[in-house]
């Protein structure tokens, strides 16, 4: 069982994945802001977050930043459905995430056991890696 923090401001998909992971058997906590995502943080040990790239307040790779800045070992998924349209250029946001800090990417819509499939393993990747480091 991992303690997870799942950050998106679309309802559904905040309730779809909460359920498919507390069915997993873990612990969740959601948040809808960045930056309530972000004081969680500071107040509750996470083995991992998931966070929508697209918040009302901040950019979730800011959300990423500052989880690797806090939380070397957190296992990071980052959540989108994979472009973001700007002024006149189109972004990855998902391969900005990966850059930041994101372990690994689930684009919207998604399975439901691919994406517990993908936080599982992102979990667990992040548990030997830190392992083998403090040998």
């Amino acid at each position: 069982m991992a303690r997870i923090l799942v950050v998106d401001d679309d309802p559904l998909f905040l309730a779809i994945m909460s359920r498919a992971l507390e069915d997993a058997r873990h612990d969740v906590v959601t948040a809808t802001q960045a930056s309530k995502a972000i004081e969680l943080f500071s107040k509750i040990g996470f083995d991992a977050v998931v966070c929508d790239l697209v918040l009302p307040d901040q950019s979730g790779l800011q959300v990423i930043r500052e989880a690797r800045h806090q939380a070397p070992n957190l296992a990071i998924v980052a959540i989108s459905g994979g472009k973001s349209q700007g002024r006149s250029v189109h972004v990855d946001v998902l391969k900005m995430a990966q850059l930041v800090g994101a372990d690994a990417v689930v684009k919207k819509p998604f399975e439901v056991f691919d994406f517990v499939s993908t936080v599982e393993a992102t979990i667990a990747a992040r548990a030997q890696t830190a392992a083998a480091a403090s040998r």
